[in-house]
């Protein structure tokens, strides 16, 4: 039915904006990826070109002095646990007059902050976090790495299957801090989910305990909730999706070596619909549930 579809249009409500340079951000490059989308023949459609392309248009854009929404940075992973020092490459360092800047204490990166000029080692426990900016010092979306470096506290031997849950009661409108809160019951589970749940509204699970990793490598989690959850492994954040919304995935990338690492996995639910799931993939491991035999407390 697209040849009865005459054309498209992109509407912006402007009475929460405040600013001109607001109305920039958030209308461009927007308004370029609608053009693409209508003006360009779908089979001639190439998400990689328009991405190169864009460089070019957020030139054109500071001539003109749009105060345009810069690009977000491709994260190469999430997270990063290792007993050496490593290196963060986001490949792309910022072109088309914007700039890619970082930094190491955990604060978000402003327009006076280091650049990235190419790949840095990490040698202690950092979260590396990195925008893009515009000449106005207008930051796009941040990406984040979080590095362990050094052993990981982990008991070693033999462990009981599956993970401790405590459910708690409450009603939040983001994840809330669990270590200040007290479980109204605790037990143990073989696998995530929701079953652990008294009831069907206001409630949160924390599931803890320990993970198996089988082999070295770089391993993909999926997360899917409704509403907010967030997984940390090895004390390091590789999923986050704390705040309230509709059932959805969310995924982080963490490269480990083999061997045992804490788990915390957080969730809360304010009404309506619930899920909750933990996929894994990684080498030789096509996603799936993350396996049983791979969880401990």
């Amino acid at each position: 039915q697209a040849k009865l579809v005459l054309g498209g249009q992109g509407n912006l409500w402007t009475e929460w904006i405040p600013t001109r340079n607001r109305l920039d951000e958030m209308t461009w490059p927007r308004a370029a990826a609608l053009a693409e989308v209508f003006w360009t023949p779908h089979s001639a459609q190439s998400w990689p070109d328009f991405e190169r392309r864009l460089a070019s248009e957020y030139r054109w854009l500071a001539k003109m002095a749009v105060d345009f929404m810069p690009p977000a940075p491709i994260a190469p992973i999430n997270a990063i646990v290792s007993d050496d020092p490593t290196i963060i490459d986001f490949g792309e360092h910022g072109s088309g007059n914007v700039t890619l800047r970082y930094t190491t204490d955990g604060s978000n990166p402003t327009a006076g902050s280091e650049i990235v000029a190419g790949p840095i080692t990490v040698a202690k426990d950092t979260m590396f976090k990195a925008a893009y900016f515009n000449g106005y010092g207008t930051a796009g979306e941040l990406a984040t790495v979080a590095v362990r470096i050094g052993k990981v506290d982990a008991p070693t031997g033999a462990l009981e299957p599956g993970l401790n849950v405590g459910y708690y009661e409450g009603k939040w409108e983001n994840l809330p801090d669990f270590d200040k809160l007290t479980a109204m019951s605790n037990s143990t589970v073989t696998a995530i989910s929701l079953a652990p749940r008294k009831r069907e509204d206001n409630y949160g699970l924390r599931f803890t305990g320990y993970i198996d990793v089988p082999s070295d490598g770089t391993y993909t989690f999926f997360v899917t909730s409704d509403d907010g959850a967030r997984l940390t492994v090895a004390s390091a954040p590789v999923v986050d999706d704390g705040t309230s919304h509709a059932p959805g995935t969310k995924s982080g990338r963490i490269q480990f070596a083999k061997g045992r690492y804490p788990l915390d996995l957080v969730y809360y639910q304010i009404g309506g619909a619930a899920r909750l799931s933990v996929e894994v993939e990684g080498p030789g491991l096509l996603r799936q549930q993350i396996p049983a035999d791979w969880l401990r407390h």
